[in-house]
């Protein structure tokens, strides 16, 4: 009966066979059949991840015990020991080590015991103090994440003193404080982003770069590596696209984050999409826009592959510079299809600046298309959009005023005029600290320039790549 539904919703399903005998019993053999999907889902992933494997030695070690075959016990739970220990499974050693505790209060010799309870209880004191300077620093990091994915960076006072707060916190003053490895990267990953939303990239740069040294002698494939290497290159990717003369360090970086997301991009599907978002980026940064173009067949061919790309808010992300380089090569249609992805994002929540860049592209896109009745609408929407946020900021004032004002009907040489004088009050406040960062990477200034000197828009952005390089 489950194979006919189109899709499975249980009070609709109870209510169309309610007359049929399985129906009595129906939330039984759910409930039964859920428990041996469980099941063989736990033997499809058993020994594939050290979590499960530990879990699988304790269980085994307290069926052990509870059999009397305490020497047996204790090889595994020894054994189990060694793998948590050597994968810096804290938490696991806690709980190993309580077990050992156990096993050892089965043993006679009273001397021995309390000999070996007294160092495992050493041992437990030590793990927490460690566990405890951790989770401080992992606390650090997940306000910094917060404010980076609410804000995108400090564009007020406010802004600025939430971060210099963050900053200021005694456990990111000093490298000596950190107890593992973990905490390491715990504390240059915080200080970068910090630094970032300040705008400071020097020191973000030298903070970013000191994580990545942190794992020059590791394998990116090794379980216990993997997801130190994700965070500390995917960040310093991010953080490159401000360092284009870096050419030869991103493509070193960006090859090593994917290759330790692609034996796991499906359960990573956000952070494998975001490797190719900080390709793009820096390929825009570059002025490599047929690199782009390539990067874009590259990933729609690496979408067939990938399972509910569409939930992760970084699709969203990519769909957004994915359209702005097809802008830039004026793949107009193509662009229009990537941007009706990035504006239509079920729900997903991407920062402010990603929202604000599609808006103004949707805008940019119309005028160039010449498609009046769509300027129309989509300044309808953005003024809805940023009412709702409540951050019209001074630059994206200008340009929806600029659109608003600018008809049809007008001359070419008023508009030529009016875009001038647009460009002038974006030069103008272009340096703010607090509109730096909506210009950011979508150059509505360089735009207007090409309007004005009739110079494709591509020309004058490889012009200024090569000035500034």
């Amino acid at each position: 009966m489950l194979e006919k539904e189109k899709s499975y919703n249980e009070k609709h399903f109870k209510a169309k066979y309610n007359k049929e005998s399985f129906i009595g019993n129906y939330s039984y053999n759910k409930n039964y059949l859920y428990g041996l999907l469980m099941e063989s889902l736990g033997r499809f992933n058993s020994g594939k991840y050290v979590d499960i494997q530990l879990r699988e030695m304790i269980t085994g070690y307290e069926i052990l015990t509870r059999k009397g075959l305490l020497q047996q016990a204790k090889k595994l739970i020894d054994k189990a020991y060694k793998l948590s220990a050597k994968n810096e499974k804290q938490y696991y050693t806690l709980l190993i080590n309580t077990c050992r505790i156990n096993l050892k209060n089965m043993i006679t010799e009273t001397d021995l015991r309390n000999l070996y309870v007294e160092e495992i209880m050493n041992s437990q004191n030590q793990l927490l103090d460690t566990i405890k300077n951790q989770n401080r620093y992992y606390m650090l990091s997940t306000k910094i994440l917060t404010f980076m994915n609410s804000k995108g960076s400090a564009r007020s006072e406010q802004d600025r003193l939430e971060l210099m707060g963050i900053l200021s916190d005694p456990l990111l003053g000093d490298i000596k404080l950190t107890r593992t490895l973990d905490d390491k990267c715990y504390f240059y990953f915080t200080r970068h982003l910090c630094y970032l939303g300040l705008n400071d990239l020097e020191n973000a740069y030298v903070n970013s770069k000191a994580s990545i040294d942190l794992l020059k002698d590791e394998d990116p494939l090794s379980p216990l590596m993997r997801g130190r290497f994700r965070t500390a290159y995917g960040s310093h990717l991010l953080l490159l696209r401000y360092f284009p003369e870096k050419t030869e360090e991103f493509i070193s970086s960006v090859r090593y984050y994917r290759r330790a997301i692609y034996p796991d991009r499906n359960s990573l599907i956000g952070r494998f999409i975001d490797s190719y978002n900080s390709e793009i980026l820096f390929n825009i940064q570059k002025a490599r826009f047929d690199e782009n173009v390539k990067l874009i067949r590259e990933f729609e061919e690496e979408l067939r592959g990938l399972n509910e790309h569409e939930k992760s808010a970084e699709y969203y992300y990519f769909a957004s510079n994915a359209a702005y380089t097809l802008f830039i090569s004026e793949h107009y249609e193509s662009c229009r299809s990537w941007l009706n992805i990035a504006l239509n994002t079920g729900g997903k929540v991407i920062s402010y600046r990603a929202s604000t860049m599609i808006i103004i592209l949707r805008l940019l896109l119309s005028y160039e298309l010449m498609e009046f009745n769509m300027l129309d609408s989509g300044l309808l929407s953005a003024y809805r959009y940023f009412r709702t946020k409540n951050r019209l900021y001074s630059s994206e004032k200008l340009i929806l005023d600029f659109v608003r004002n600018t008809t049809k009907n007008i001359p070419e040489e008023k508009l030529i005029e009016n875009f001038d004088i647009l460009r002038l009050k974006l030069l103008k406040i272009s340096n703010n600290p607090d509109e730096k960062k909506a210009f950011e990477p979508l150059d509505v200034i360089c735009w207007l320039e090409s309007k004005i000197s009739k110079k494709p828009f591509i020309t004058l952005l490889e012009e200024k790549s090569s000035t500034n390089t």
